[in-house]
């Protein structure tokens, strides 16, 4: 083994940006006021595509590349909260508004009007 070697320490890993067409995207798919949760706002930009490759008769393999994972969009809705989206948990089965974050909610957000 080399000196430098130190398998007690972590590794630094950098944070994967939301590239800038998922981030227009989402953008589009948040300016209707809807609330929406990360998966939902991935599924539309899963049917999006799906459409988008059947206007343009292209076949075979959907290719998400511009799509981000949920890990991605959650921050990228975390740190652009304040300034483009507002953020609440909401009851799962109700669908009313919840002041905490329990087993049955899901942070859902949408666009400031």
């Amino acid at each position: 083994m080399t000196d430098n070697y130190k398998p007690y320490e972590r590794r630094v890993t950098r944070r994967k940006r939301t590239s800038d067409s998922a981030r227009k995207s989402v953008d589009k798919i948040m300016s209707d006021g809807k609330k929406r949760s990360v998966e939902e706002i991935i599924s539309v930009m899963w049917d999006e595509l799906e459409e988008h490759n059947k206007n343009h008769h292209l076949s075979g393999r959907k290719v998400g590349r511009f799509i981000p994972t949920r890990n991605e969009l959650r921050h990228h809705m975390g740190r652009h909260s304040s300034e483009k989206y507002e953020s609440a948990e909401f009851d799962i089965l109700t669908g009313s508004r919840r002041s905490k974050r329990t087993n049955n909610t899901e942070k859902k957000y949408w666009c400031k009007i």
